[in-house]
């Protein structure tokens, strides 16, 4: 058994019925992109590459192609590994949006020495619609039979959500089937979903961390049941805890080397403040919170959907690896090491030519030679070769990252929120009014599962206002003390689009 874990955003849902299906699939069918603005120029392709986790050697690159035959993008924080033919390899599964609710699900099967990989269409369906299941993907032996199988929980909408279950029938064919549903549950406030064995009976669950607002999160576990359905409880709650600042930065292992697993969040104090918090199972079948590890020189965000952990179910403690994003193509591996009680963090690998925002939501691990654990990206070259105006609007905001916040400034001296993205917007010929207040009533409004860089970004019910750059992150200046920098979105509240 092995199994791992990746999450990330949320789209407002607009489909109502699901069916699933298995078809063969051929050709890949090319879909209209999201502009991107990355920091390196690139060359079209895409790879597949690998790390050794426990000294960053060995990066190879195990699997490429082109951006013409397959685009990363559309499997942005939908990718999972885990054994699931039971070959003692773990495989990496993607599910990839055709568009108009075409959906495939691709397993990339290693050879026997881990390091070349092909991929395979197992499963499709022309309805079901994969923006439905962003961030919501994980893998895991949920019924205890040694195979690794694949859940995506599917959002319908109106507080109702749908519990889907992939089974490997062969190497080319996965087998799909629902086993649980609730109508109490908005997907769009799941800020992350796990899987690990917190119980330790012999199975794994799938625990999914809820943000009820108002610094108020939950954590909710689904087990599977004898009949194969599967049952949901509450195990963990704290009213002092806002779960929008751990968005995309969850995962789960076994820490402590107790044969259970636990789950751990990357929190995001601000000002390059961070701590990571486990939660661990008790006695009585609820979770315990303890700090694992905190610095005051490490910014959060610049890992967010590039966090992933190992879970080898062995007597090894399980570590976790995360892509740094230091922006200007320059790129590092952090590696967290459990030891007692806490964890300890070393650099294990760097890069100036590596760019990590482009790997964001397509992070992994696995052991896929069945020994060594690795990390594992899908890197997207797309070729920037004519620049968009939106993509030059996000190259003008990111030169003024690290601006401090200034109430009521709007010049490279200091910004506030809307000083900084009048400003931003100046530099490119287009002036803006002054506050968020007015900005927010500028533009065509937009929904969220539309947005596009250069977006107007509106957060805490109207009062901020960023610039959406792509991948669930928008730059702001955030407030008092802080300073203009990239991080995920949170309390989002509505989108205007300036450029049309």
């Amino acid at each position: 058994m092995a199994k791992k874990r990746f999450f990330k955003k949320t789209y407002k849902p607009y489909m109502s019925l699901v069916v699933c299906g298995m078809v063969a699939l051929g050709t890949l069918l090319a879909n209209p992109k999201e502009v991107k603005a990355y920091s390196s120029p690139g060359d079209n392709s895409v790879k597949l590459d690998t790390w050794n986790m426990e000294n960053g050697t060995s990066k190879s690159t195990s699997w490429s192609g082109t951006i013409n035959t397959y685009q990363p993008t559309k499997t942005n924080n939908k990718i999972v590994t885990g054994d699931f033919d039971g070959d003692g390899h773990d495989e990496v599964a993607a599910f990839y949006d055709y568009g108009n609710g075409d959906t495939g699900l691709h397993v990339w099967n290693p050879n026997s020495s881990g390091d070349e990989f092909k991929w395979t269409s197992v499963w499709k369906s022309n309805d079901f619609d994969a923006r439905l299941i962003d961030g919501r993907v994980v893998a895991g032996d949920f019924d205890g039979d040694g195979k690794d199988e694949i859940a995506a929980l599917y959002d319908y909408g109106n507080n109702k959500v749908g519990l889907f279950i992939w089974n490997a029938t062969s190497d080319t064919s996965y087998n799909c089937s629902k086993k649980w549903e609730s109508g109490v549950f908005d997907a769009s406030k799941i800020v992350g979903m796990v899987s690990g064995n917190y119980d330790e009976e012999g199975k794994d669950e799938i625990g999914i961390v809820y943000d009820y607002g108002n610094r108020t999160t939950g954590v909710w576990i689904l087990d599977e049941n004898p009949d194969k359905s599967f049952k949901a409880s509450k195990s963990w709650e704290s009213t002092t805890f806002d779960a929008q600042k751990v968005k995309g930065r969850i995962v789960s292992g076994d820490y402590s080397g107790d044969s259970k697993d636990e789950i751990a969040m990357f929190y995001d104090y601000d000002n390059r403040t961070t701590k990571m918090w486990v939660l661990a199972q008790n006695s009585k079948g609820t979770f315990d919170a303890s700090k694992g590890w905190e610095s005051t020189t490490f910014d959060a965000d610049l890992i967010t959907d590039k966090v992933v952990s190992t879970n080898d179910n062995s007597t090894t403690k399980d570590k976790i690896g995360a892509f740094y994003d230091y922006s200007n193509n320059a790129s590092r591996m952090f590696v967290w090491n459990p030891t007692g009680d806490s964890f300890t963090c070393s650099n294990v690998w760097e890069s100036k030519s590596y760019d990590a925002d482009r790997t964001v939501g397509r992070v992994f691990a696995g052991k896929f030679d069945g020994n060594t654990s690795k990390l594992g990206v899908i890197y997207d070259g797309t070729a920037e070769v004519v620049q968009s105006k939106e993509s030059k609007l996000i190259s003008e905001s990111k030169k003024y990252i690290g601006i401090p916040y200034v109430y009521g400034g709007t010049t490279t001296a200091g910004f506030d929120c809307s000083g900084f993205v009048q400003y931003v917007y100046s530099q490119m010929g287009i002036q803006l009014n002054r506050t968020t207040f007015d900005q927010i009533n500028q533009g065509t409004p937009v929904s969220q599962s539309e947005l596009k860089p250069g977006d107007l970004i509106f957060t805490e019910n109207g009062g901020h206002v960023g610039i959406y750059v792509g991948n669930g992150q928008m730059i702001h200046a955030p407030r008092t003390g802080d300073v203009v920098r990239i991080t995920a979105i949170y309390h989002y509240y509505s989108a205007r689009r300036i450029m049309n």
